[in-house]
């Protein structure tokens, strides 16, 4: 078992206990804030006041070779002045800041990278910090040393291959070059047809191919040409040549009736040419049956015009004058109200009668407001 026990709210304390207590808190509180604040201020007051100097300094480097990376770091204070400037020089002139010389100055920490060394590199670097109250400077050495008479040796020796190498590229490319020119200056053969297109026959709507092979191959003054029915085809979306190392092709997409006919390749260079012929037959799709399908039914239909064309004529001989068989009836209607007058007439399918409303003797023109209607 277990017993709850529900304090009524006039029971808890929501006020303030002790009024000197809550004082006493919230001024030691102000003066440790302000306190804090001073302290700050105090401090950034320092550092602008403060000299610059090492806490550590940058070591010599004595046994670097060309192509290695050379790395200086020091530490300096005051930290945190923005009127801190620092400065590399290399005996005793600035050091041009660029792809291989990288300094650094982050809170304090200065460094410079030397990227790929060169012996013109050696000598004293000296680096510089001042602000508005003074300034310090350290100095540091730079030995950077040929590489081994046997290494270079090696390298020259790979310069030489390279270079021999590069000297028998250029040969064979000219020998190449020469040869081909060559090729195509002594080309003697005039074309010929070593295989010819096949006839085909093919249905409206489907596809033609057409292929046929050719030498000499490699011939770059050899020109192929197709004709229908002797006259050059006129290239578009359905018709589609192919000429590529001796293999030529004629490809027709969506075969119309009027492609049908001799299809002619001639192949022409400077010493000659060739031609080949195939034929394309189309077979056409009746879209019009023009066939009698059933004979009776022809007559029924035939029957049927007869009788419309007679009652035509009978509607056109109508001898009758117009006659109203009831008339309109005067309307009284208030303002903004539509009116609305009918009447019927005989004779009702003469196709030459003429209906006109007037008011007060002169014809009503037609306007959005009136209208008028003559059905049957």
């Amino acid at each position: 078992s277990a017993t709850i026990k529900i304090i009524d709210h006039s029971q808890i304390a929501m006020g303030s206990v002790g009024y000197s207590s809550m004082n006493q808190l919230e001024a030691i509180e102000h003066r440790s804030a302000v306190s804090q604040s001073h302290k700050l201020a105090w401090e950034e007051d320092i550092e602008q006041f403060t000299a610059p100097k090492f806490v550590s300094s940058p070591r010599n480097l004595d046994n670097l070779v060309e192509g290695q990376n050379a790395h200086f770091e020091a530490k300096i204070e005051p930290l945190a002045d923005p009127n801190l400037h620092v400065e590399w020089f290399k005996d005793g002139r600035p050091v041009t800041i660029g792809h291989r010389f990288r300094p650094i100055h982050d809170f304090g920490y200065v460094a410079m990278d030397i990227v790929g060394l060169i012996t013109e590199d050696s000598g004293t670097y000296t680096i510089r910090a001042t602000n508005n109250v003074g300034s310090c400077e350290a100095t540091v050495s730079l030995i950077c040393k040929r590489i081994p008479q046997s290494n270079s040796v090696g390298q020259a020796q790979v310069v030489s291959e390279s270079r021999t190498e590069m000297s028998q590229f250029a040969y064979l490319e000219k020998k190449t070059s020469g040869r081909a020119e060559f090729q195509e200056e002594t080309t003697t053969q005039a074309p010929v047809f070593t295989s010819s297109p096949k006839s085909s026959e093919v249905k409206e709507g489907q596809k033609a191919h057409f292929e046929a092979r050719i030498i000499p191959v490699s011939d770059p003054t050899l020109k192929v040409e197709w004709m229908l029915n002797g006259q050059p085809i006129k290239l578009g979306s359905r018709f589609r040549e192919g000429h590529d190392f001796g293999f030529v092709s004629l490809d027709i997409s969506h075969v119309l009736p009027e492609d049908a006919g001799q299809y002619t390749c001639r192949a022409t260079n400077n010493l000659g040419q060739a031609v080949c012929s195939c034929n394309l037959t189309v077979k056409a799709n009746q879209t019009i049956v023009k066939e009698t399908i059933h004979e009776s039914a022809l007559q029924q239909i035939n029957y049927l015009e007869s009788q419309r064309s007679t009652q035509t004529q009978e509607e056109g001989l109508t001898t009758q004058a117009p006659v109203f068989t009831a008339n309109m009836r005067d309307v009284q209607v208030a303002e903004g109200v539509p009116a609305h007058f009918e009447a019927k007439l005989v004779p009702i399918g003469d196709p030459k009668l003429k209906v006109e409303w007037l008011k007060d003797g002169h014809p009503i023109e037609a306007s959005n407001r009136m209208s008028t209607l003559h059905d049957f």
